[in-house]
């Protein structure tokens, strides 16, 4: 089995209540909207996300979500109108957000192999995932919309920064 996990929040996308996403979206992939319990909110989709999880469908690899946001089925609903290549991504939510919550067994139901099994999570918080789950993890840059929207200027001060950002999921 290949597989990629990928968490929701401050990885792949930020989500913020639609009054307070950074009106620049320069730094965004693309930006959705979802209403919950009669309040707007904005996704913010980081940059190469679609291309990242269309190369690793095209290629065979079982694409799961680990998440502990509680509306990550409207998330991923407003990310599958926009595009998709997340349709039929395979949601988990973790309500706990203590250390080690987060169970690749139970995700996947015991059906590893350590001998032919390729697995691979991406996350901004590795320490969510249980210590047996720790050697998968591969710890993502904190995507935040509003410091890298901070940096969106006319000064070059910081354009290392932004290059790095822009280009995280793309390289």
């Amino acid at each position: 089995m290949k597989l990629c996990v990928l968490d929701l929040d401050h990885t792949i996308l930020h989500m913020l209540k639609a009054g307070d996403m950074p009106e620049n979206v320069g730094f965004a992939e693309d930006v959705v909207s979802f209403d919950h319990e009669g309040a707007e909110y904005d996704v913010a989709l980081r940059v190469g996300t679609t291309s990242f999880v269309k190369a690793m469908r095209a290629h065979d690899v079982t694409v799961l979500i680990a998440t502990c946001n509680l509306v990550a089925d409207k998330v991923m609903a407003a990310l599958e109108a926009r595009c998709d290549v997340f349709a039929g991504l395979e949601c988990h939510v973790v309500e706990s957000r203590e250390r080690g919550a987060k169970n690749l067994e139970a995700i996947v139901g015991g059906g590893l192999d350590d001998a032919t099994s390729r697995v691979v999570i991406l996350d901004d918080s590795p320490s969510a995932w249980r210590a047996e789950d720790q050697p998968y993890v591969l710890a993502a840059r904190r995507y935040d919309v509003k410091r890298v929207a901070a940096h969106f200027d006319d000064d070059d001060d910081d354009d290392d920064l932004l290059d790095d950002e822009l280009g995280y999921m793309t390289k």
